[in-house]
């Protein structure tokens, strides 16, 4: 079960959008999202600030398909004009889908205060120390377990040693060279395996990254971190069929029946395909990984994993389909059931 939390207050609000981003954002508009007469916290989406003017419009569009009623508009800058030009925008943009704006802040390093951006004047003259730490919401997320990084560069995934990189490609050249196809029976069995030993090593994550480069692999192993689709999993690596791949993802999407993801399962899966990224550039594990992280309502780190299959596949198409999902702001189906 995920922790309900009471939020009251700017510093509440403030400390919820950095552990829900998961980084302090600094340079940035963030918009958030309440929905329903109990306001419940629902989308938390960033933008670089520079972008506040032409994407306002878009931005303030996701609230709606969010389901807001109210929001808050929050800008992360040292620079108090670009606070207020920034925020001006954003606020408009959310006013205009009769959208209302309970509150405004402009948050620098240390501290924030309440804005009025379209009248800088009646802003508050002084900050307020930001101190998040301190706050009910950073003391719950962190008895979870839940973590900060310094900044979205952070949550990226690190390379592994370059000894290690050699020898998980190492596998990958042997396997080329046999000339051989893929087994995709063999590979789930090699997915499922690694997850159920933990035996996370270079060699596996050769072997696991060039399996996936087969497609059918890949979309084996996505329908594997769903509830209920081992079977369709093991349809698709044995070439027998694909028909429940549609029921499968609905467990994901559909908005009545969408279920959350459940970290005994996805937390282990996401570990792997870490490691499989961290040690060969595959476009087929960051995708998955970017895949995990929008089904688990963390945005800002599945567009880091999709930004990075950009990086070595600009045309990889899940990666496409997923980021067109992030940026028309669909959230998966949990969370636009308010569950």
């Amino acid at each position: 079960m995920q922790p309900t939390v009471t939020i009251t207050g700017p510093r509440e609000i403030l400390a919820t959008v950095t552990y829900q981003l998961g980084f302090t954002p600094t340079d940035s508009l963030v918009l958030v999202s309440l929905r329903g007469d109990r306001q419940r916290i629902g989308l938390v989406a960033r933008i670089d600030l520079d972008d506040a003017p032409d994407a306002a419009t878009a931005l303030a569009g996701h609230l709606v398909t969010d389901g807001a009623s109210a929001a808050f508009v929050i800008a992360y800058t040292p620079d108090p004009v670009a606070a207020h030009t920034a925020a001006a925008h954003v606020e408009s943009a959310v006013r205009a889908q009769q959208i209302t704006p309970l509150g405004t802040w402009w948050v620098t390093g240390t501290e924030y205060r309440a804005i009025n951006p379209h009248h800088p004047h009646h802003s508050e003259s002084t900050g307020h120390a930001l101190d998040l730490d301190t706050t009910v919401v950073a003391a719950t997320l962190v008895a979870e377990g839940v973590a900060v990084r310094g900044s979205r560069a952070d949550l990226a995934i690190t390379p592994a040693p370059q000894p290690a990189r050699d020898a998980a490609r190492d596998e990958i050249t042997a396997a080329i060279e046999k000339g051989e196809r893929v087994d995709r029976v063999a590979a789930l069995g090699l997915w499922r395996q690694t997850l159920a030993t933990g035996a996370h090593t270079p060699a596996v994550a050769g072997r696991l990254a060039h399996a996936m480069t087969d497609i059918l692999v890949r979309d084996a192993i996505l329908c594997d971190l769903i509830p209920h689709g081992t079977a369709t999993a093991d349809a698709i690596a044995a070439g027998t069929g694909s028909e429940g791949v549609g029921a499968t993802l609905g467990a994901v999407l559909d908005p009545v029946t969408g279920t959350r993801p459940d970290p005994a399962t996805t937390d282990p899966a996401a570990a792997l395909l870490a490691h499989v990224a961290a040690h060969v550039d595959s476009a087929a594990a960051l995708t998955l990984l970017g895949f995990l992280s929008w089904w688990d309502g963390d945005g800002a780190r599945a567009n880091v994993h999709l930004e990075a299959t950009h990086q070595v596949d600009p045309t990889y198409r899940l990666a496409a389909l997923i980021g067109e999902a992030l940026d028309a702001g669909m959230a998966p189906g949990w969370i636009r059931a308010g569950r």
